[in-house]
Protein backbone atom coordinates (compact mmCIF):
# COMPACT_ATOMS: atom_id res chain seq x y z
CA UNK A 1 0.00 0.00 0.00
CA UNK A 2 1.24 3.56 -0.59
CA UNK A 3 3.21 4.94 2.35
CA UNK A 4 0.85 7.89 2.79
CA UNK A 5 -2.24 5.71 3.14
CA UNK A 6 -0.49 3.29 5.49
CA UNK A 7 0.61 6.13 7.76
CA UNK A 8 -2.92 7.55 8.04
CA UNK A 9 -4.42 4.22 9.06
CA UNK A 10 -2.65 4.49 12.42
CA UNK A 11 -3.72 8.04 13.21
CA UNK A 12 -6.38 8.64 15.82
CA UNK A 13 -7.16 12.11 14.44
CA UNK A 14 -10.29 12.27 12.28
CA UNK A 15 -9.41 12.92 8.62
CA UNK A 16 -11.29 15.97 7.34
CA UNK A 17 -11.83 14.68 3.81
CA UNK A 18 -10.87 12.39 0.94
CA UNK A 19 -11.27 12.83 -2.82
CA UNK A 20 -11.21 9.67 -4.94
CA UNK A 21 -11.19 9.64 -8.74
CA UNK A 22 -11.71 6.31 -10.47
CA UNK A 23 -9.37 5.56 -13.38
CA UNK A 24 -10.58 2.38 -15.06
CA UNK A 25 -9.80 -0.40 -12.60
CA UNK A 26 -7.70 1.89 -10.40
CA UNK A 27 -8.00 5.30 -8.84
CA UNK A 28 -6.44 8.24 -7.09
CA UNK A 29 -7.00 9.09 -3.47
CA UNK A 30 -6.42 12.67 -2.29
CA UNK A 31 -6.85 13.39 1.39
CA UNK A 32 -7.59 16.61 3.16
CA UNK A 33 -4.97 17.92 5.57
CA UNK A 34 -4.67 16.15 8.91
CA UNK A 35 -2.66 17.56 11.80
CA UNK A 36 0.63 18.83 10.38
CA UNK A 37 0.27 16.91 7.10
CA UNK A 38 -0.40 18.88 3.92
CA UNK A 39 -2.87 17.82 1.24
CA UNK A 40 -1.23 15.25 -1.03
CA UNK A 41 -2.02 12.86 -3.84
CA UNK A 42 -1.49 9.15 -3.61
CA UNK A 43 -2.00 6.43 -6.19
CA UNK A 44 -4.16 3.56 -4.97
CA UNK A 45 -6.26 0.71 -6.23
CA UNK A 46 -9.46 2.77 -5.93
CA UNK A 47 -12.13 2.91 -3.20
CA UNK A 48 -11.08 -0.45 -1.78
CA UNK A 49 -8.16 1.23 -0.07
CA UNK A 50 -10.57 3.41 1.90
CA UNK A 51 -11.22 0.44 4.16
CA UNK A 52 -7.84 1.18 5.76
CA UNK A 53 -8.88 4.71 6.71
CA UNK A 54 -10.76 3.83 9.87
CA UNK A 55 -10.97 7.45 11.02
CA UNK A 56 -12.24 8.87 7.76
CA UNK A 57 -14.44 11.85 8.63
CA UNK A 58 -15.61 15.11 7.09
CA UNK A 59 -16.32 14.58 3.40
CA UNK A 60 -15.74 11.81 0.85
CA UNK A 61 -15.98 12.43 -2.90
CA UNK A 62 -15.80 9.52 -5.35
CA UNK A 63 -15.81 10.58 -9.01
CA UNK A 64 -15.91 8.79 -12.36
CA UNK A 65 -17.87 5.79 -11.12
CA UNK A 66 -19.39 3.23 -13.45
CA UNK A 67 -16.78 0.88 -14.90
CA UNK A 68 -18.04 -2.63 -14.30
CA UNK A 69 -18.01 -5.51 -11.86
CA UNK A 70 -14.39 -5.09 -10.77
CA UNK A 71 -15.19 -1.61 -9.57
CA UNK A 72 -18.29 -2.87 -7.75
CA UNK A 73 -16.03 -5.20 -5.77
CA UNK A 74 -13.68 -2.31 -4.98
CA UNK A 75 -16.56 -0.18 -3.76
CA UNK A 76 -17.78 -3.00 -1.57
CA UNK A 77 -14.32 -3.37 -0.05
CA UNK A 78 -14.36 0.33 0.86
CA UNK A 79 -16.78 -0.64 3.64
CA UNK A 80 -18.32 2.82 3.95
CA UNK A 81 -20.92 1.45 6.32
CA UNK A 82 -18.26 1.29 9.03
CA UNK A 83 -17.06 4.89 8.61
CA UNK A 84 -18.81 6.25 11.72
CA UNK A 85 -17.29 9.74 11.41
CA UNK A 86 -18.11 10.38 7.73
CA UNK A 87 -20.36 13.45 7.44
CA UNK A 88 -20.70 14.18 3.70
CA UNK A 89 -20.69 11.79 0.75
CA UNK A 90 -20.71 12.78 -2.93
CA UNK A 91 -20.84 10.03 -5.57
CA UNK A 92 -20.43 10.97 -9.22
CA UNK A 93 -20.86 8.59 -12.15
CA UNK A 94 -19.48 8.92 -15.65
CA UNK A 95 -22.75 8.61 -17.56
CA UNK A 96 -21.00 8.21 -20.90
CA UNK A 97 -19.39 4.96 -19.72
CA UNK A 98 -22.40 3.44 -17.99
CA UNK A 99 -22.41 -0.35 -18.36
CA UNK A 100 -25.48 -1.46 -16.42
CA UNK A 101 -23.77 -2.10 -13.07
CA UNK A 102 -24.89 1.16 -11.48
CA UNK A 103 -27.66 -0.22 -9.25
CA UNK A 104 -25.42 -2.82 -7.67
CA UNK A 105 -22.61 -0.34 -7.15
CA UNK A 106 -24.79 2.08 -5.22
CA UNK A 107 -26.06 -0.79 -3.07
CA UNK A 108 -22.54 -1.57 -1.85
CA UNK A 109 -21.67 2.08 -1.22
CA UNK A 110 -24.07 2.29 1.71
CA UNK A 111 -22.68 4.72 4.30
CA UNK A 112 -23.05 4.68 8.06
CA UNK A 113 -26.34 6.11 9.42
CA UNK A 114 -24.38 9.01 10.94
CA UNK A 115 -24.03 10.57 7.47
CA UNK A 116 -25.46 14.10 7.25
CA UNK A 117 -25.20 14.98 3.54
CA UNK A 118 -25.58 12.80 0.43
CA UNK A 119 -25.32 13.82 -3.24
CA UNK A 120 -25.63 11.53 -6.27
CA UNK A 121 -24.50 12.91 -9.63
CA UNK A 122 -25.27 11.24 -13.00
CA UNK A 123 -26.46 8.06 -11.31
CA UNK A 124 -27.91 5.87 -14.08
CA UNK A 125 -29.95 3.41 -12.05
CA UNK A 126 -33.76 3.25 -12.20
CA UNK A 127 -34.14 3.13 -8.43
CA UNK A 128 -32.35 4.22 -5.28
CA UNK A 129 -31.52 1.60 -2.64
CA UNK A 130 -33.73 1.46 0.42
CA UNK A 131 -30.75 2.20 2.66
CA UNK A 132 -31.23 5.90 1.87
CA UNK A 133 -34.39 5.81 4.00
CA UNK A 134 -32.35 4.49 6.92
CA UNK A 135 -30.00 7.50 7.08
CA UNK A 136 -31.72 8.88 10.13
CA UNK A 137 -29.21 11.71 10.65
CA UNK A 138 -29.36 12.99 7.07
CA UNK A 139 -29.70 16.78 6.80
CA UNK A 140 -29.16 17.37 3.07
CA UNK A 141 -30.00 15.16 0.07
CA UNK A 142 -29.41 15.95 -3.61
CA UNK A 143 -29.91 14.14 -6.91
CA UNK A 144 -28.39 15.69 -10.04
CA UNK A 145 -28.56 14.43 -13.63
CA UNK A 146 -29.95 11.00 -12.72
CA UNK A 147 -31.68 10.53 -16.05
CA UNK A 148 -33.04 6.98 -15.66
CA UNK A 149 -34.35 7.29 -12.12
CA UNK A 150 -38.11 6.68 -12.00
CA UNK A 151 -38.98 7.28 -8.36
CA UNK A 152 -37.49 7.90 -4.93
CA UNK A 153 -37.57 5.90 -1.71
CA UNK A 154 -39.60 7.42 1.15
CA UNK A 155 -37.68 10.28 2.74
CA UNK A 156 -40.46 11.97 4.65
CA UNK A 157 -39.78 10.16 7.92
CA UNK A 158 -36.14 11.33 8.20
CA UNK A 159 -36.30 13.52 11.31
CA UNK A 160 -33.45 15.95 10.53
CA UNK A 161 -33.73 16.29 6.75
CA UNK A 162 -33.69 20.02 5.97
CA UNK A 163 -32.75 20.29 2.29
CA UNK A 164 -33.83 18.28 -0.77
CA UNK A 165 -32.65 19.08 -4.32
CA UNK A 166 -33.79 17.19 -7.43
CA UNK A 167 -32.32 18.34 -10.76
CA UNK A 168 -32.37 17.04 -14.35
CA UNK A 169 -34.37 13.86 -13.76
CA UNK A 170 -35.66 13.04 -17.24
CA UNK A 171 -37.54 9.83 -16.35
CA UNK A 172 -39.00 10.84 -13.00
CA UNK A 173 -42.82 10.74 -13.13
CA UNK A 174 -43.71 10.46 -9.45
CA UNK A 175 -41.73 11.07 -6.29
CA UNK A 176 -43.21 7.98 -4.66
CA UNK A 177 -44.94 4.93 -6.12
CA UNK A 178 -44.91 2.78 -2.98
CA UNK A 179 -48.50 2.30 -1.81
CA UNK A 180 -47.42 1.51 1.75
CA UNK A 181 -45.57 4.83 2.08
CA UNK A 182 -48.69 6.67 0.94
CA UNK A 183 -50.85 4.86 3.47
CA UNK A 184 -48.43 5.57 6.30
CA UNK A 185 -48.34 9.28 5.53
CA UNK A 186 -52.12 9.42 5.38
CA UNK A 187 -52.41 7.58 8.68
CA UNK A 188 -54.32 4.90 6.84
CA UNK A 189 -52.49 1.86 8.10
CA UNK A 190 -54.29 -1.08 9.60
CA UNK A 191 -54.92 0.69 12.90
CA UNK A 192 -55.94 3.92 11.13
CA UNK A 193 -55.09 5.83 14.32
CA UNK A 194 -53.23 9.11 14.44
CA UNK A 195 -50.34 7.42 16.24
CA UNK A 196 -49.66 5.31 13.15
CA UNK A 197 -49.22 8.32 10.90
CA UNK A 198 -45.67 8.81 9.60
CA UNK A 199 -44.22 12.33 9.98
CA UNK A 200 -44.08 14.27 6.72
CA UNK A 201 -40.65 15.91 6.40
CA UNK A 202 -40.74 17.29 9.95
CA UNK A 203 -37.60 19.46 9.53
CA UNK A 204 -37.64 20.35 5.82
CA UNK A 205 -36.71 23.99 5.12
CA UNK A 206 -35.62 23.93 1.45
CA UNK A 207 -37.05 22.02 -1.53
CA UNK A 208 -35.84 22.47 -5.12
CA UNK A 209 -37.15 20.56 -8.15
CA UNK A 210 -35.58 21.55 -11.49
CA UNK A 211 -35.93 20.14 -15.02
CA UNK A 212 -38.06 17.09 -14.37
CA UNK A 213 -40.12 17.26 -17.59
CA UNK A 214 -42.15 14.08 -16.98
CA UNK A 215 -42.91 14.69 -13.32
CA UNK A 216 -46.68 14.60 -12.77
CA UNK A 217 -47.11 14.49 -9.01
CA UNK A 218 -45.92 13.31 -5.66
CA UNK A 219 -47.80 10.01 -5.70
CA UNK A 220 -48.74 7.74 -8.59
CA UNK A 221 -52.19 7.24 -7.12
CA UNK A 222 -53.10 10.71 -5.90
CA UNK A 223 -54.90 10.69 -2.53
CA UNK A 224 -57.98 12.83 -2.10
CA UNK A 225 -56.87 16.45 -1.80
CA UNK A 226 -58.39 16.72 1.68
CA UNK A 227 -56.14 13.88 2.86
CA UNK A 228 -52.91 15.27 1.46
CA UNK A 229 -50.29 15.97 4.12
CA UNK A 230 -48.85 19.47 4.18
CA UNK A 231 -45.22 20.42 4.23
CA UNK A 232 -44.20 21.48 7.75
CA UNK A 233 -43.95 25.00 9.22
CA UNK A 234 -40.16 24.70 8.90
CA UNK A 235 -40.34 25.05 5.08
CA UNK A 236 -38.82 28.40 4.08
CA UNK A 237 -38.02 28.13 0.37
CA UNK A 238 -39.62 26.21 -2.50
CA UNK A 239 -38.29 26.29 -6.07
CA UNK A 240 -39.91 24.45 -8.99
CA UNK A 241 -38.36 25.10 -12.41
CA UNK A 242 -39.21 23.56 -15.79
CA UNK A 243 -41.64 20.88 -14.64
CA UNK A 244 -44.50 21.58 -17.10
CA UNK A 245 -46.46 18.39 -16.32
CA UNK A 246 -46.45 18.73 -12.54
CA UNK A 247 -50.07 19.33 -11.52
CA UNK A 248 -50.31 18.31 -7.89
CA UNK A 249 -48.10 18.00 -4.85
CA UNK A 250 -48.49 18.27 -1.08
CA UNK A 251 -49.69 21.75 -0.08
CA UNK A 252 -47.30 24.21 1.55
CA UNK A 253 -49.48 26.63 3.57
CA UNK A 254 -46.70 27.45 6.06
CA UNK A 255 -44.08 28.47 3.48
CA UNK A 256 -42.20 31.44 4.90
CA UNK A 257 -39.63 33.11 2.69
CA UNK A 258 -39.74 32.41 -1.04
CA UNK A 259 -41.74 30.55 -3.69
CA UNK A 260 -40.43 30.37 -7.26
CA UNK A 261 -42.43 28.76 -10.08
CA UNK A 262 -40.72 28.73 -13.47
CA UNK A 263 -42.33 27.10 -16.51
CA UNK A 264 -44.79 24.93 -14.63
CA UNK A 265 -48.53 24.77 -14.07
CA UNK A 266 -50.49 27.19 -11.94
CA UNK A 267 -52.14 24.13 -10.36
CA UNK A 268 -49.01 23.60 -8.24
CA UNK A 269 -49.83 26.78 -6.31
CA UNK A 270 -53.59 26.88 -6.81
CA UNK A 271 -54.23 23.92 -4.54
CA UNK A 272 -52.48 25.59 -1.61
CA UNK A 273 -54.12 28.98 -2.22
CA UNK A 274 -57.57 27.40 -2.19
CA UNK A 275 -57.08 25.84 1.23
CA UNK A 276 -59.22 27.15 4.04
CA UNK A 277 -57.83 28.37 7.32
CA UNK A 278 -55.02 26.01 8.29
CA UNK A 279 -54.69 24.52 11.76
CA UNK A 280 -56.53 27.34 13.50
CA UNK A 281 -59.10 29.94 12.53
CA UNK A 282 -56.47 32.65 12.82
CA UNK A 283 -53.90 31.13 10.42
CA UNK A 284 -54.33 31.22 6.65
CA UNK A 285 -52.30 29.58 3.86
CA UNK A 286 -49.17 31.46 2.77
CA UNK A 287 -49.78 34.22 5.28
CA UNK A 288 -46.03 34.21 6.10
CA UNK A 289 -44.73 34.14 2.52
CA UNK A 290 -42.43 37.07 1.73
CA UNK A 291 -41.50 36.59 -1.94
CA UNK A 292 -43.44 35.09 -4.87
CA UNK A 293 -41.90 34.69 -8.35
CA UNK A 294 -44.07 33.44 -11.24
CA UNK A 295 -42.28 32.90 -14.55
CA UNK A 296 -43.81 31.37 -17.69
CA UNK A 297 -46.83 30.00 -15.84
CA UNK A 298 -48.80 29.50 -19.04
CA UNK A 299 -52.17 28.57 -17.53
CA UNK A 300 -52.31 31.59 -15.20
CA UNK A 301 -55.12 33.95 -16.22
CA UNK A 302 -55.56 35.85 -12.96
CA UNK A 303 -54.42 35.60 -9.39
CA UNK A 304 -57.30 34.30 -7.26
CA UNK A 305 -59.24 37.00 -5.45
CA UNK A 306 -59.62 35.10 -2.20
CA UNK A 307 -56.25 33.35 -2.18
CA UNK A 308 -54.37 36.58 -2.68
CA UNK A 309 -55.94 38.07 0.45
CA UNK A 310 -53.90 35.70 2.59
CA UNK A 311 -50.50 36.97 1.41
CA UNK A 312 -50.35 39.67 4.05
CA UNK A 313 -46.57 39.28 4.60
CA UNK A 314 -45.63 39.41 0.91
CA UNK A 315 -42.88 41.94 0.17
CA UNK A 316 -41.93 41.04 -3.41
CA UNK A 317 -44.17 39.88 -6.25
CA UNK A 318 -42.74 39.14 -9.69
CA UNK A 319 -44.83 37.98 -12.66
CA UNK A 320 -42.89 37.33 -15.86
CA UNK A 321 -43.76 35.89 -19.28
CA UNK A 322 -47.23 34.77 -18.24
CA UNK A 323 -48.92 35.20 -21.60
CA UNK A 324 -52.34 34.11 -20.35
CA UNK A 325 -52.54 36.69 -17.58
CA UNK A 326 -55.36 39.15 -18.33
CA UNK A 327 -56.05 40.80 -14.96
CA UNK A 328 -54.97 41.37 -11.40
CA UNK A 329 -57.65 41.13 -8.70
CA UNK A 330 -58.76 44.06 -6.59
CA UNK A 331 -57.63 42.17 -3.50
CA UNK A 332 -54.05 43.08 -4.39
CA UNK A 333 -54.77 46.27 -2.46
CA UNK A 334 -54.75 44.24 0.76
CA UNK A 335 -51.06 43.40 0.37
CA UNK A 336 -49.94 46.32 2.49
CA UNK A 337 -46.48 44.79 3.10
CA UNK A 338 -45.67 44.69 -0.63
CA UNK A 339 -42.56 46.72 -1.47
CA UNK A 340 -41.65 45.55 -5.00
CA UNK A 341 -43.96 44.61 -7.86
CA UNK A 342 -42.53 43.42 -11.19
CA UNK A 343 -44.62 42.70 -14.29
CA UNK A 344 -42.59 41.60 -17.30
CA UNK A 345 -43.70 40.27 -20.68
CA UNK A 346 -47.44 39.93 -20.00
CA UNK A 347 -48.90 41.34 -23.24
CA UNK A 348 -52.52 40.53 -22.40
CA UNK A 349 -52.50 42.38 -19.09
CA UNK A 350 -54.00 45.72 -20.08
CA UNK A 351 -54.64 47.56 -16.81
CA UNK A 352 -54.03 47.75 -13.08
CA UNK A 353 -56.80 47.66 -10.47
CA UNK A 354 -57.38 50.98 -8.78
CA UNK A 355 -56.92 49.29 -5.38
CA UNK A 356 -53.19 49.31 -6.05
CA UNK A 357 -53.23 52.86 -4.66
CA UNK A 358 -53.70 51.24 -1.21
CA UNK A 359 -50.21 49.74 -1.34
CA UNK A 360 -48.61 52.37 0.83
CA UNK A 361 -45.42 50.34 1.35
CA UNK A 362 -44.80 49.87 -2.37
CA UNK A 363 -41.41 51.37 -3.24
CA UNK A 364 -40.85 50.08 -6.75
CA UNK A 365 -43.09 49.13 -9.67
CA UNK A 366 -41.47 47.68 -12.79
CA UNK A 367 -43.35 47.13 -16.05
CA UNK A 368 -41.46 45.72 -19.01
CA UNK A 369 -42.65 44.51 -22.41
CA UNK A 370 -46.35 45.03 -21.66
CA UNK A 371 -47.36 47.42 -24.47
CA UNK A 372 -50.91 48.29 -23.41
CA UNK A 373 -50.24 48.34 -19.68
CA UNK A 374 -47.08 50.38 -20.17
CA UNK A 375 -49.03 53.12 -21.93
CA UNK A 376 -51.57 53.30 -19.12
CA UNK A 377 -48.79 53.73 -16.56
CA UNK A 378 -47.04 56.67 -18.22
CA UNK A 379 -46.52 59.67 -15.97
CA UNK A 380 -49.56 61.93 -15.60
CA UNK A 381 -51.06 61.00 -18.99
CA UNK A 382 -51.67 57.28 -18.41
CA UNK A 383 -55.11 56.18 -17.28
CA UNK A 384 -53.64 54.14 -14.44
CA UNK A 385 -51.16 56.80 -13.34
CA UNK A 386 -53.37 58.10 -10.50
CA UNK A 387 -53.26 54.62 -8.93
CA UNK A 388 -49.45 54.46 -8.89
CA UNK A 389 -48.36 58.09 -8.57
CA UNK A 390 -47.49 57.53 -4.90
CA UNK A 391 -44.87 54.86 -5.72
CA UNK A 392 -41.36 56.38 -5.40
CA UNK A 393 -39.90 54.43 -8.32
CA UNK A 394 -42.00 53.49 -11.36
CA UNK A 395 -40.11 51.95 -14.27
CA UNK A 396 -41.84 51.48 -17.63
CA UNK A 397 -39.53 49.73 -20.11
CA UNK A 398 -36.57 51.13 -18.22
CA UNK A 399 -37.77 54.72 -17.90
CA UNK A 400 -38.27 56.00 -14.38
CA UNK A 401 -41.57 57.83 -14.59
CA UNK A 402 -41.09 59.64 -11.28
CA UNK A 403 -37.80 61.17 -12.43
CA UNK A 404 -39.53 62.39 -15.56
CA UNK A 405 -42.18 64.06 -13.42
CA UNK A 406 -39.64 65.75 -11.16
CA UNK A 407 -37.70 66.95 -14.20
CA UNK A 408 -40.82 68.48 -15.78
CA UNK A 409 -41.82 70.23 -12.54
CA UNK A 410 -38.32 71.65 -12.09
CA UNK A 411 -38.34 73.09 -15.60
CA UNK A 412 -41.75 74.66 -14.94
CA UNK A 413 -40.53 76.27 -11.69
CA UNK A 414 -37.44 77.70 -13.36
CA UNK A 415 -39.54 79.43 -16.05
CA UNK A 416 -41.69 81.08 -13.40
Amino acid sequence: MPLEIRHHTYLETILPGVDVRMEGSGGQVKKGCCGSFKKKKAMSNGPSQLKLLHNLGGYLIIKNLGHGKDEVRECKDANLKEKHHLQQLLLQWDASKWDGETDEMLEVLQPHPNLKALELWNYMGVRIPSWVSSLTNLVSFGLYGNRRLQHLPPLNQLPFLESVSLQCMESLEYIWIDEESVSNVMGASSSSSSSSKTPFFPSLSFLMIIECPKLKGWWRNEPHHLLLPSFPPSLSELQIFYCPNLTYMPPFPYLKERLELYNCSWKVLEQTMKMGAAATSTYFPLSQLQQLDLYEVKDLESLPEEGLRNLVSLRELSIQRCDGLVSLPSSIGILTSLQTLQIWGCPNLTSLPQEIRNLTSLKELQIWDCPLLGQRCKRQIGEDWPFIAHVPRVLVDGWNQQEETISSESESDSVC
